[in-house]
């Protein structure tokens, strides 16, 4: 009668083990999907908002891991006056400034070619062009 009693017990235990993992995994999917969502919006607006000497930039899509990546292995050749990976320690910590700061700048007031957090955030679609080849 004892095992039985176990038993059932462990079998709700896993049951409920399952359930709540999977619940896990579903709000983990639910909140990466507003992510991009909520990103794919502040890359549209901030996109729209390029003019001028931007006309051929653009911020990377947010779930876009491999130019993150690229974009990040590529600070270094860019910085000369201090360690950017200090700043970005991971391609995430890059992109996810980056993209803080497309929000928060909605003019572009601090985005310029050669200083500001555009310099670090937003690529010349020539760029790609070149890293692939």
């Amino acid at each position: 009668m004892n095992k039985k009693l176990i038993l059932s017990l462990l079998g709700g235990g896993v049951t409920s083990l399952i359930a709540s993992f999977t619940g896990l995994t579903l709000n983990d999917n639910i909140s990466y999907k507003k992510k991009t969502s909520r990103f794919k919006k502040v890359n549209e607006t901030f996109s729209k908002s390029l003019t001028g000497q931007f006309e051929n930039y653009y911020l990377p899509s947010w779930d876009n891991d491999a130019i993150w990546k690229r974009m990040h292995d590529f600070l270094r050749d860019r910085w000369t006056h201090s360690n950017p990976y200090e700043k970005y320690p991971t391609f995430q910590s890059l992109r996810d400034y980056c993209y803080e700061m497309a929000e928060k700048d909605k003019n572009n007031g601090d985005c310029n070619g050669t200083w500001g957090w555009c310099d670090d955030c937003i690529r010349d679609r020539s760029w790609d062009n070149r890293v692939t080849q």
